[in-house]
């Protein structure tokens, strides 16, 4: 694969895309309305507006965020950078779909580092353009997922895993950029960190 990827490079990935099915599967066993439901992940993903889904990953031990933009034959086109300065935000970095109702209908990011919630807006250019932090505290909470629109509000959403207190939490999008306040939706009676 190009930019030094190797398979090991897509380790973190993979458990992060079990973590984000098994978070779905749970989301929807806790009612969300099946109007809702399709949206999870109906072009969330979709950075350069051309209608087919695409993927941002981060290579292990890299600094850059590449851009993969999908193609009509089922596959990805070669990866582009879309900028550097990543390394702080790999663990936690995810999609939240369109969280600032900006009409692009492009997928936004939030990463947490230092306890702190931060967020990229996706740009016309399929990248992205800082847009600041959305508070502190969120140093306890892990495996974050954007799921689509889960409230029907319009805006992306997002849950994520206190670890410590093995519970799953979800905010709904403001359509304005940001989260209203967190809910907890269930708790576990096991530790769900990923290995």
């Amino acid at each position: 694969m190009g930019h030094g990827i190797r398979w090991t490079g897509w380790r973190r990935s993979i458990r992060r895309g079990v973590v984000l099915a098994m978070l779905s599967t749970l989301v929807l066993i806790l009612g969300v309305p099946s109007a809702h439901a399709a949206s999870i992940s109906v072009k969330r993903n979709d950075y350069n507006a051309d209608g087919i889904s695409d993927i941002v990953a981060m290579i292990v031990g890299g600094d850059c965020l590449y851009r993969w933009n999908g193609n009509s034959s089922g596959s990805f086109n070669a990866g582009q950078s879309v900028g550097c300065g990543w390394s702080n935000y790999f663990d936690t970095l995810t999609a939240v779909g369109d969280i600032n109702s900006d009409g692009l209908s492009r997928g936004d990011l939030v990463a947490v580092a230092d306890g702190v919630l931060h967020r990229w807006f996706g740009t016309s250019g399929g990248n992205f353009s800082y847009g600041g932090t959305l508070g502190s505290g969120w140093g306890a909470y892990d495996q974050l997922a954007g799921l689509g629109n889960l409230g029907g509000g319009g805006a992306g959403d997002l849950v994520a895993i206190n670890v410590g207190a093995s519970e799953l939490w979800r905010w709904f999008g403001n359509g304005s950029g940001g989260f209203g306040a967190g809910s907890r939706l269930i708790s576990f009676a096991t530790d769900w960190r990923i290995q």
